[in-house]
């Protein structure tokens, strides 16, 4: 059975979709994504697939695997975001600022001018 799974895994890992419907099994797949071979293998095993779809609920979902995060050397200059970019050009074009490290709020009541 756990070969079985890790077929139908990588089947998944290749962008191809399983479902039963009316005691049939069906596929979704992108040109390509299903070999001969694969194709072969779920001939063969259809009954056993189908037997693993009733009892999932129709379609076949593996746990989600999240690759891991690569660390990656940094430069010795990071780059600036653009919204930091925005800022040192704001503070070039004028002197410096403190508006954006005020906070605080005003209520205003009445009428104004």
């Amino acid at each position: 059975m756990s070969d079985l799974l890790e077929f139908m895994q990588e089947l998944q890992g290749r962008g191809v979709q399983l479902w039963a419907q009316d005691g049939r099994l069906h596929y979704q797949a992108s040109h390509g994504a299903i070999t001969s071979q694969a194709r072969d293998r779920l001939r063969l095993h259809k009954s056993d697939i189908l037997d693993l779809l009733a009892r999932s609920g129709s379609r076949f979902q593996s746990p989600i695997r999240v690759p891991a995060i690569e660390v990656k050397p940094r430069p010795e200059r990071v780059p600036l975001s653009f919204a930091q970019e925005r800022l040192w050009f704001l503070e070039q074009l004028h002197d410096v600022s403190d508006a954006y490290h005020i906070f605080g709020a005003v209520r205003l009541e009445g009428m104004l001018d």
